[in-house]
């Protein structure tokens, strides 16, 4: 089995850069986390769709807050030939019933901790071979 451990900063080190290698031939897949967002769905989706027994423990939502995106994070226009243009379109919709569907797939379970402020670690378990 292959181990990976690193301090991931989503800067030098991002997440999803991690969680793709980890999951690029993984059967099984195991988090821990405060939370998971669609665009963390978006952003894995290809990987996760192979995946056939996912496990997510979520610590209580309510004391996630509101997640500030950052100072790196892109821009909703940009300026192009002497005029501003929407980097992203909406894709809310779309996203959120593909998200949907995965985790309705019976392939995905998730139980969540009710007790506020006892779980905002994060782990991440991916294996390969034949889910048990």
């Amino acid at each position: 089995m292959q181990r990976y451990e690193h301090i991931l900063d989503n800067y030098s080190r991002p997440v999803v850069d991690y969680l793709r290698q980890g999951l690029a031939d993984a059967t099984v897949f195991r988090l821990v986390s405060a939370y998971f967002s669609i665009y963390g769905y978006e952003a894995l989706q290809h990987e996760l769709s192979g995946i056939k027994d996912v496990r997510f423990l979520f610590g209580d939502p309510a004391s996630v807050g509101e997640v500030d995106p950052g100072p790196k994070d892109p821009k909703a226009f940009c300026l192009t030939e002497g005029r501003l243009s929407p980097s992203h379109t909406l894709r809310q919709t779309h996203l959120a019933r593909d998200c949907t569907a995965w985790v309705q797939s019976g392939r995905v379970k998730i139980r969540s901790i009710s007790q506020s402020n006892f779980l905002h670690g994060k782990m991440y378990l991916a294996e390969s071979g034949a889910a048990g």
